[in-house]
C-alpha cells in the first residue's frame, strides 16, 4: 500500500498541477499514518473534503451576511474547488481502472 502512494500522487498531479496534489499528498499521508490501509485514506480523503465543502459554505454565507471579509470567503471557494476537483480526478481514476480490469481476459 505504502508504495502505490507515489503512483497516486503522481496520477492526481498529472491531472490536477503540482498545488492541487500536494493537498491530496497531504491527506494521504495522514491517513496512512492514521490507518494504513487504502479504504481508511479514502474515507479519510473524502472526509476532508467534505469538511472543506461544508467550511465554503459556511464562509459563503458568512460573507453575505457581512461577518466574513471578501478575501476568507473567496480563500474557502477555492480551496473547496480543489478539493473538489481531487476527489472527482481520483474518482475518474478509479473508473478507468475498474474499466480496465473488467477488460481483461480470464
Amino acid at each position: 500500500m505504502i508504495a502505490a502512494i507515489p503512483l497516486i500522487t503522481s496520477a492526481i498531479s498529472s491531472v490536477l498541477g503540482a498545488g492541487t496534489a500536494a493537498t491530496a499528498t497531504q491527506s494521504v499521508q495522514s491517513a496512512t499514518k492514521a490507518g494504513g490501509d487504502f479504504s481508511s485514506m479514502l474515507a479519510q480523503f473524502s472526509s476532508d473534503t467534505v469538511n472543506k465543502l461544508n467550511t465554503s459554505e459556511t464562509m459563503s454565507v458568512a460573507g453575505i451576511s457581512g461577518k466574513a471579509t471578501t478575501q476568507s470567503v473567496v480563500e474557502a471557494v477555492m480551496s473547496a474547488q480543489e478539493a473538489l476537483q481531487t476527489a472527482l480526478a481520483v474518482r475518474d481514476k478509479a473508473v478507468s481502472a475498474f474499466q480496465e480490469v473488467s477488460r481483461m481476459a480470464i
